[in-house]
């Protein structure tokens, strides 16, 4: 079953500083998974992450459309043989910002998977927030080889991937735009 995902959230922060953070690929790693993204239209890349210890996640992606600083394009494969999603970025000025509208949208049978980060128990799972319907809070990611085993959160519930992106762009994108200057 196909689930396509479309949020939008404000940034006080100019589109290009926005902008950086989706393409800069330190910034990019910083809120989401490490990568060796480039923006450059047909540019192949990979998004990685460690999860748990000793599973790795990697993401294939191929950008397809590039317009700096108003929207990026790029493909999205869990695995090389699945059928692609797609990732739309729109980047819009407003009065105090930008408003950030993603959809990452499935392609024909490809569905959006469950990617990326451990699944929360129950207890850390839902917290309500003014501009999304829910978000997850979770435990930064670290390097899988740093994470022992104890401090694992447990598996349990349906872990979208929807769950992921209100959590990367909720809490994670913020702080590095935060950060940057």
């Amino acid at each position: 079953m196909s689930q396509d995902v479309v949020l939008e959230t404000f940034y006080p922060h100019s589109p290009e500083r926005v902008w950086r953070a989706l393409v800069d690929r330190r910034m990019l790693s910083a809120w989401m998974m490490n990568n060796d993204f480039e923006a450059q239209l047909g540019h192949q890349f990979r998004f990685q992450s460690c999860p748990l210890p000793g599973l790795e996640v990697t993401i294939h992606c191929q950008v397809l459309e590039v317009e700096a600083p108003k929207r990026l394009v790029y493909s999205w494969k869990a695995h090389p043989s699945d059928q692609s999603s797609r990732v739309i970025w729109t980047l819009s000025a407003v009065e105090g910002g930008t408003q950030v509208r993603l959809q990452h949208r499935s392609i024909g049978s490809a569905s959006i998977p469950a990617w990326g980060l451990p699944v929360p128990d129950r207890a850390s799972q839902i917290a309500i927030d003014s501009q999304f319907t829910a978000i997850t809070l979770m435990p930064s990611l670290q390097e899988c080889s740093s994470r022992s085993k104890d401090s694992l959160p447990r598996p349990s519930g349906y872990w979208s991937g929807q769950t992921h992106w209100h959590y990367w762009l909720q809490q994670k994108l913020p702080e590095v735009l935060a950060r940057s200057m």
